[in-house]
């Protein structure tokens, strides 16, 4: 019979929400409660004296001997190889064992919620590795510096960009910071704006100059989002440097291409517009600009410009000084004799000391702290006009290939406007000289009467000049004409693309804009397809490519191409096209181009407002053209100089009398007439085809 204090223990044990149950030494079960039963899933009175190891199955031979090394060292601690026991009923369980030489105790409780706990853990310890390993991949493979800092903004992780590019382990770049490779004139605004972003927690970007391993400073994009926790506070900052020196450069080019144009294209007088040029190149492209041009087969200096006014004077006084040798293997000397552009892409202090003349020669050049130079000569149909000097004198700014082409590209047009206004200038010399020429031809004429034959003579001699002046006119122009056309298509051709969206879509004002371009653009193509044509007349080379064209198609396409410069002036334009009109045969692109320079010239003599109107329509064997315009009426003097070559009036130039040799050429008639309520009514006729008109059966 069990004492009191035993029936009291058992009844305690039966009571327990965990399993208990006593073993004899042979590990089978004297004395169980409830719970047990409930645990391996049998009835209570069928699990006394059934063996431990028959009642969970599931114990592994290394749990059971772990079991059978506890109750033998008679310890009670909770063994780790018993958390992974899972009973009948499917609930993973944790044994505590105590012994004795009577027999074994053991405790056995659920362990299930703390098992999922742990593998819970587990898994999320197991995707926060994944994640961190493809974070560092990541950051690693982008060609971009990538790097993360603590909320007080200090460095604590940069990628291998980041150590490729400044050449320095990651600890030296997370104990330095950005402050020793950012550009000095850069750095108060890059200071700046983190400082404001790390205050407010605000994303952060700048642009600024980064100093590579070698020395050259490239500008890059600096962005950096800060990472923030529950609270909203922030934990880290995950930044990026993207280079962006190419693209920056390109658009830098591009906007330069276009003022340094402009600038070529303000003065008739190259010398004031190169040193414009000088100006403008500093510091765009070089720190140090020098235009020189070849006189009497010697450079003369007519342009210098730099960056600190007071280098200019020091570079005079090296000039006067030490005269450069014209004979020199190097410099503008050497460019000026091969016509070759030259590259110095480092300059370092043995090449200054490979050329100083002596020991101050060699002290003044050390002062101007040149770092990189290039000249590239100014040429112009097939002649070496000049030579344009380019020189870097800020540390870690070298040229390279793409400065080198840049520079050849701004000599290009440097030259090209160079020689037009030298043909200009020797034009209008010759012009004036023929101008004087006739006006003393007709003093002489006026005074001496009785010397018809000098007067016959001189008159021939002056017929001489003319012709001679109107052929080197006719050069000038058919030279003049093919240069500009170049540009003038690549305008259109850009700005079409535009329009097709190639880059981006554009804001409808943007497309107007770019419209009002092409739109402008043409007429100046147009232009320049008059002085060829011009030209070609003067040489007798003007020929028709006679096809079948409807004349309403064409005009249609020419008001639809001048639509944004009617905009952009603010004309009501109309039209009247009749339908079904029979076929012109001619030439559809000069045809078209007579029919843009009268609408043009009506455009340019119409006021703001004001109404033009184009009618095309049958009349007999002749399709007529008619455009009205309001405004002001021409003069009858000016009505009968209109057509004449070289004659202004208003918008009236070369279009006109090219105009009308076209429409002539075609077997047509042009005229103009003022119209009485103000304003004029220009009008050309073209025969409309034949079945022989282009020498059809």
């Amino acid at each position: 019979m069990p004492s009191t204090i035993a029936a009291q223990l058992i009844a305690c044990l039966e009571r327990a929400t965990d399993a208990f149950v006593l073993l004899d030494l042979e590990w089978r079960v004297v004395h169980a409660n409830a719970a047990l039963a409930a645990l391996v899933e049998r009835p209570w009175d069928a699990v006394q004296g059934m063996s431990l190891w028959t009642l969970f199955p599931g114990a592994s031979e290394r749990q059971r001997e772990a079991l059978v090394r506890a109750a033998g060292g008679g310890s009670h601690e909770e063994l780790e190889e018993l958390q992974a026991w899972q009973a009948p009923s499917g609930i993973w369980i944790e044994a505590r064992v105590s012994a004795s030489p009577a027999g074994v105790l053991l405790l056995l409780t659920d362990a299930t919620g703390r098992r999922r706990a742990i593998a819970e853990r587990a898994q999320i310890e197991e995707v926060l590795r994944a994640s961190e390993e493809a974070h560092r991949f990541l950051t690693e493979s982008v060609p971009v510096q990538v790097w993360t800092a603590r909320p007080d903004g200090l460095l604590d992780h940069v990628n291998r960009q980041v150590v490729e590019y400044f050449d320095k382990t990651s600890e030296e770049m997370l104990a330095e910071g950005w402050q020793q490779v950012i550009h000095p004139a850069d750095l108060p605004a890059v200071l700046e704006r983190w400082g404001a972003s790390l205050a407010s927690g605000e994303p952060y970007e700048v642009e600024f100059r980064l100093r590579r391993a070698d020395g050259e400073y490239r500008w890059h994009l600096g962005r950096a989002r800060a990472m923030r926790d529950a609270g909203g506070a922030v934990v880290r900052w995950f930044g990026s440097n993207t280079d962006i020196d190419d693209q920056r450069r390109a658009v830098a080019t591009y906007r330069f291409m276009i003022e340094a144009s402009s600038v070529l294209a303000a003065s008739l007088d190259y010398e004031i517009t190169l040193a414009s040029v000088a100006r403008l190149v500093v510091p765009e492209l070089a720190d140090w600009c020098a235009v020189e041009l070849v006189e009497n087969g010697e450079l003369r200096n007519v342009a210098v410009a730099h960056v600190d006014p007071g280098k200019v004077a020091l570079a005079r006084e090296l000039s006067q000084r030490w005269p450069v040798d014209p004979n020199a293997r190097t410099g503008a000397p050497n460019v000026a004799r091969t016509g070759k552009a030259e590259m110095f892409s480092r300059i370092d202090d043995s090449l200054l000391v490979m050329v100083a003349r002596d020991a101050e020669h060699l002290r003044v050049i050390r002062e101007l702290g040149l770092t990189s130079s290039m000249s590239v000569p100014l040429r112009a149909r097939d002649r070496t006009l000049g030579v344009l000097s380019l020189v870097a004198a800020e540390p870690g700014r070298h040229f390279g290939a793409e400065d080198l082409r840049v520079a050849e590209e701004l000599a290009r047009r440097c030259a090209m406007a160079i020689d037009n206004s030298m043909l200009l200038r020797q034009a209008q010399h010759a012009e004036q000289e023929m101008r004087v020429l006739n006006e003393d031809l007709e003093r002489r004429v006026g005074e001496r009467t009785i010397d018809v034959k000098r007067a016959k003579d001189r008159a021939e001699e002056a017929h001489a000049r003319l012709k001679e002046v109107d052929t080197m006119k006719d050069e000038f122009l058919d030279a003049l004409s093919y240069q500009l056309a170049s540009p003038i298509n690549a305008v259109i051709g850009y700005t079409e693309l535009l329009l097709e969206g190639s880059d981006g879509s554009l804001r409808e004002e943007q497309r107007r804009y770019v419209r009002r371009i092409t739109a402008s653009s043409r007429v100046l193509l147009s232009l320049v397809h008059d002085l060829l044509d011009m030209s070609r007349m003067s040489a007798g080379k003007f020929e028709l490519e006679m096809t079948l064209v409807d004349p309403g198609a064409l005009a249609r396409e020419v008001l639809s191409g001048l639509e944004p410069l009617t905009e952009m002036q603010g004309l009501r334009v109309v039209s009247r096209i009749s339908a079904a009109l029979p076929e012109i045969a001619g030439d559809g692109q000069r045809i078209e181009q007579v029919i843009a320079n009268v609408l043009n010239n009506a455009i340019q003599l119409t006021s703001s407002g004001g109404l033009i109107r184009l009618a095309v329509e049958e009349a007999g064997q002749m399709i007529r053209f008619e455009v009205q315009h309001t405004g002001v009426s021409l003069s009858p003097v000016d009505l009968e100089r209109i057509f004449r070559r070289f004659t202004h009036l208003g918008g009236a130039w070369l279009g006109l009398s090219i105009a009308q040799r076209v429409v002539e050429a075609h077997g047509g008639k042009m005229g103009v007439e003022a119209n009485p309520g103000g304003g004029n009514t220009f009008w050309f006729t073209i025969p409309a085809a034949s079945p022989d008109s282009l020498g059809l059966d």
